[in-house]
């Protein structure tokens, strides 16, 4: 009798991740105008209600949907030497095919046979070539973003040729060193132990001292709620091309929401979210708070 021994195989399931808006086309004036338009409507056409969150969940949705019926989400596109070469290369496989056809049929033919090599080395030969142009010409270009520092420029190339980079998560060793730790759950539990047990130092001191450090008053304009100007300003001060925070909604939105009721609806929903600490994701925009 023979047994065979297999391992569980583990099936991770992948994270889906949430296609960019296409800020993009934001540069085409028409588009620009026809996204405010689409806003403008959308915002018009939502009755509010006395629910915080519900608020802005409804006025997230209206953002996003004009988003997707105006600019729409990025395509990726892999760039690859042969998809930018297609046409030149499709004749020359086209004629091979057609030839080692030909020689298949009268395999005593030693003509069609010698045109079949003729036509595979044609291919092999201009395929060699255009790849070479084509990675000559895409390092030029690379190297010409890196010299006049854009670095933006430089990793969305890099990007399109090589694709997102992956990160696995690297396996770790117990705290005792015995086990190694390879699921998720395990690895951030052994993570968490050791950021405990290097930043959680029990420390005696005399606690009298802290009476001696100098107080100072209290400043509670900073706790204030901003005004709808103050936001603005805020808005205008973020930079382009930055990640959107978990709304996924980018900075370059809100900028051109400022000729419509978008800032100032966003405003009441902040200073009812402020008023009753409440809806901490409403806070934020992007990477940076928004009030």
């Amino acid at each position: 009798m023979k047994i065979k021994l297999r391992p569980k195989v583990k099936y991770h399931s992948k994270e889906s991740r949430v296609k960019k808006f296409n800020i993009e086309a934001l540069q085409d004036p028409k588009t620009r105008v026809a996204f405010q338009q689409r806003l403008q409507v959308n915002l018009q056409n939502k009755t509010p209600n006395h629910l915080v969150e519900e608020n802005w969940n409804q006025l997230k949705e209206t953002i996003i949907t004009a988003c997707e019926e105006t600019i729409g989400r990025k395509k990726r596109k892999h760039q690859d030497w042969f998809d930018d070469n297609d046409e030149a290369l499709k004749e020359l496989i086209d004629q091979k095919r057609k030839a080692f056809i030909s020689s298949q049929n009268d395999p005593k033919s030693a003509t069609k046979r010698e045109y079949f090599k003729k036509c595979k080395a044609a291919v092999q030969r201009t395929t060699r070539t255009l790849k070479n142009q084509w990675w000559r010409h895409k390092s030029r270009e690379i190297q010409q973003l890196a010299d006049v520092n854009d670095t933006r420029g430089f990793f969305k190339a890099t990007k399109e040729i090589y694709g997102p980079s992956t990160h696995g998560q690297a396996p770790l060793k117990s705290k005792d060193g015995a086990t190694i730790l390879k699921s998720n759950t395990e690895i951030g539990d052994r993570w968490r132990e050791h950021f405990d047990d290097l930043l959680n130092h029990k420390a005696t001191f005399d606690k009298s001292i802290l009476d001696m450090i100098p107080k100072e008053a209290k400043d509670y304009s900073l706790a204030q709620i901003p005004s709808l100007e103050e936001v603005k300003i805020a808005i205008t001060a973020i930079k382009n091309n930055k990640a959107a925070g978990s709304d996924g909604i980018p900075a370059e939105i809100y900028k051109l929401g400022e000729k419509t009721p978008l800032l100032e609806k966003r405003h009441v929903k902040a200073r009812l979210a402020l008023e009753k600490t409440y809806l901490n994701e409403l806070a934020t925009l992007g990477k940076r708070s928004l009030v």
